[in-house]
C-alpha cells in the first residue's frame, strides 16, 4: 500500500514539473492555469519587455509582437534568428523564478520564431507588413542627403569645401565624425562612386577630396581619410539611400558615354588624318634627307661602361639594350635605328641616347657643331644637314623620324656657342623667339629652299 501511494505522489510530481518548465510552444489550456495566468496575461507581459526592442537586420521599424496562437505555439513578427536571440535574451534577463514564480517566460528555439511548423500562414496573427506577404522586410532607415542646391549653403567650411567642389553634386550629407570635425558625402553622376570631403591628416589639415567604391566597399587606391571607419560606416548604412540617388542619373550616365564615344571617334578619325599627313610630309622630304643628311660618327668611353649608374640604368630599361653593339629591342630600334652602323648616332633610339647621354658617355668630338649635336640632340634621328652661312658660321639642321619640324643649331649672339631652335619647315616659322635674329632670315630661306627643291 505505502508502495502504490508512494508511486502515485512521484508520477503526481514528475507531471506537475514536467509541465511547469514546458515552453509555451506546447503549452495547451491545462498549461496557462499551471502558470498561474492566462494567455492573455502572459501576452501582456512579454510585449511589456520587448516593445521598445527593434530589428535592425531584416524587418521594419514596427514594434515586435509577441503572441500564443490556439495550439500554444508563439510567435514573434520577426524571422531574424540574432533579432530572436536578442528578445530571448531581454525576456530571459526579466525572468526570476524566486521573486515572481508565475512570471516565468519561454521562447521558441532559433528557427521557429515566426511561422510554426505546424501551423499554416493563413491562420497566423495579422502581423505582417501590409505592404508584404512576408513576415521580414528591408528596414526603414531615414534618408540624410540633400538635393544640391547651392543656395542653402552657408559660410561653414564644410558648406565652402561643397561649394567649390569640382564635379557634379546631385544629393549631399552633412555629417559629424566622433572628434567633432564635418564631413560630407556626395553623390554625383557616377554609379560607382561616393565622393567624400574631409579633413586630411596635415598638421594644419584642410578638406580634402576622396573617393569611396560602393560596389567593392574600400577607398580609392592611397587614400587615408580621417574618420574613415565611421564615415564607411554611415554609407554602408544608407546604401539603398544612395543607389537610389545614383539611379536618376541613369540618363546623365548614358548621355555622357554616347559623348565619350563619339569623342574617341573623332579623335581617332582627326589621328588617322594627321598620321597620314605626317607620313606623306615625311615621304615628300625622305629624297631631300637623303641626299643631303648625314650621320654623326661618336665614340663612347669604353672605361665606363661598367660604372654603377651605367648598369643601373640598363637594369632599370624596359627594353634590353646592349651598349657595346648599340642594339635595343624597341621598336623604333628594329624597324628604323638597326639600318645604321655602330658609331652612328643615328642609330641610337631613345633608350641607348638616354643612358650613353644621362651617363656622359660621349667622348669629346673636337668639332665644335658635332659635339654640341652629340651633347644635346635626342634619339632617333634622322640626320643632320652642314652648312655655312655667308660670313661663314657654321650651322647644323636635325631632322628626327618622329616630329616634322626640325631644330636648327645656330651660333650664339657672341658667336662662342650655340644654341637649338625649332623651325617649322611645312609652313616656314620658327617656334621660338630664341632664334638668333642677325642669321635667321638668312637661315630660313636656306631652309625652304632645301625642303622645296
Amino acid at each position: 500500500m505505502v508502495l502504490i501511494l508512494i508511486s502515485i505522489a512521484a508520477f503526481i510530481l514528475l507531471y506537475f514539473f514536467s509541465n511547469r518548465f514546458k515552453p509555451t510552444a506546447n503549452l495547451d489550456s491545462k498549461s496557462y492555469v499551471q502558470y498561474g495566468a492566462g494567455r492573455n496575461a502572459i501576452e501582456a507581459k512579454v510585449n511589456s519587455i520587448i516593445r521598445d526592442i527593434r530589428c535592425e537586420s531584416c524587418c521594419t521599424d514596427e514594434v515586435p509582437i509577441y503572441s500564443i496562437d490556439g495550439d500554444g505555439y508563439e510567435k514573434i513578427n520577426c524571422c531574424c534568428a540574432e533579432f530572436a536571440q536578442k528578445l530571448q535574451d531581454e525576456i530571459n534577463g526579466h525572468h526570476d523564478t524566486k521573486k515572481n514564480p508565475k512570471a516565468n517566460i519561454y521562447v521558441m528555439p532559433h528557427g521557429d520564431m515566426c511561422v510554426p511548423k505546424k501551423v499554416k500562414p493563413t491562420s497566423l496573427p495579422n502581423i505582417y507588413n501590409e505592404k508584404s506577404s512576408l513576415p521580414c522586410v528591408s528596414p526603414i532607415v531615414p534618408k540624410i542627403f540633400s538635393q544640391a542646391d547651392t543656395l542653402s549653403l552657408d559660410d561653414e567650411p564644410i558648406h565652402q569645401a561643397i561649394r567649390v567642389y569640382d564635379h557634379t553634386v546631385v544629393a549631399y550629407h552633412v555629417g559629424t565624425l566622433e572628434n567633432g570635425r564635418k564631413y560630407a558625402l556626395i553623390v554625383g553622376t557616377s554609379d560607382e562612386w561616393v565622393n567624400v570631403i574631409a579633413y586630411n591628416w596635415a598638421k594644419s589639415p584642410v578638406y580634402q577630396q576622396y573617393g569611396f567604391s560602393i560596389s567593392e566597399m574600400r577607398w580609392s587606391y592611397g587614400s587615408k581619410v580621417l574618420g574613415a571607419p565611421q564615415v564607411r560606416e554611415v554609407i554602408k548604412d544608407h546604401i539603398t539611400e544612395i543607389k537610389e540617388i545614383m539611379a536618376t542619373q541613369e540618363h546623365v550616365r548614358k548621355a555622357k558615354a554616347e559623348e565619350r564615344l563619339r569623342r574617341e571617334i573623332e579623335e581617332e578619325r582627326r589621328e588617322q588624318e594627321e598620321r597620314a599627313l605626317f607620313d606623306n610630309i615625311q615621304a615628300s622630304r625622305r629624297q631631300t634627307i637623303n641626299l643631303h643628311f648625314v650621320g654623326l660618327e661618336f665614340e663612347v668611353i669604353a672605361s665606363k661602361l661598367n660604372d654603377a649608374s651605367v648598369l643601373n640604368d640598363i637594369q632599370n630599361t624596359y627594353y634590353s639594350v646592349d651598349l657595346i653593339s648599340q642594339k635595343c629591342t624597341c621598336e623604333d630600334y628594329v624597324n628604323q635605328n638597326s639600318n645604321y652602323q655602330a658609331n652612328d648616332i643615328r642609330r641610337l633610339c631613345k633608350h641607348l641616347r638616354k643612358i650613353i647621354s644621362g651617363n656622359r658617355l660621349f667622348k669629346q668630338n673636337n668639332d665644335r657643331v658635332k659635339n654640341f649635336i652629340q651633347e644635346n640632340a635626342w634619339g632617333n634621328l634622322s640626320g643632320i644637314y652642314y652648312s655655312e652661312l655667308q660670313n661663314h658660321m657654321p650651322f647644323a639642321v636635325i631632322a628626327y623620324t618622329w616630329t616634322l619640324d626640325v631644330f636648327v643649331v645656330t651660333p650664339s649672339a657672341t658667336g662662342l656657342d650655340f644654341n637649338m631652335v625649332k623651325w617649322r619647315n611645312e609652313n616656314g616659322a620658327w617656334f621660338t623667339s630664341k632664334a638668333n635674329k642677325t642669321f635667321r632670315d638668312e637661315i630660313a630661306i636656306r631652309l625652304t629652299e632645301l625642303f622645296t627643291n
